[in-house]
């Protein structure tokens, strides 16, 4: 009797922690690292857009796309 009694708990035990986790919560925000901004986003190619929202030319200069007044 006194193994089945182990047994049993045992088996209720295991239950009891499958479904624990052990991760970080799920609120926690990661640790953003400053990158400075270039001034545009790419679009696609030749087309992009600056930080005041309007549509900027790019091209290739040296194997980068910049912005077609600098």
């Amino acid at each position: 009797m006194k193994r089945f009694a182990v047994a049993l708990i045992m088996i209720v035990a295991s239950f009891a922690l499958s479904g624990v986790t052990f991760h970080k919560p799920a609120d926690a925000q990661p640790v953003r690292k400053y990158s400075p901004s270039c001034g545009y986003t790419i679009v696609e190619y030749g087309v992009g857009i600056d930080c005041n929202g309007d549509t900027v030319r790019i091209v290739k200069k040296n194997g980068a796309q910049v912005l077609a007044y600098r």
